[in-house]
């Protein structure tokens, strides 16, 4: 079976529902999915991600 991987589309998807979130959990949030997405992709580039959350780094 074919391992399914993530798109640019996906990981936009996640970041505006993070953005969505309030304060108070989003950058937890986002922290959480960086983590978790680097390990789909080895070009994921977290810093991107977590400005597109609307993160602080």
């Amino acid at each position: 079976m074919a391992k399914a991987s993530m798109s640019r589309a996906h990981f936009v998807l996640i970041a505006r529902t993070i953005a969505a979130l309030p304060d108070n959990a989003r950058s937890e949030a986002a922290e959480a999915f960086a983590d978790a997405l680097a390990s789909t992709n080895p070009e994921f580039k977290r810093e991107r991600f977590l400005t597109a959350c609307d993160a602080k780094a």
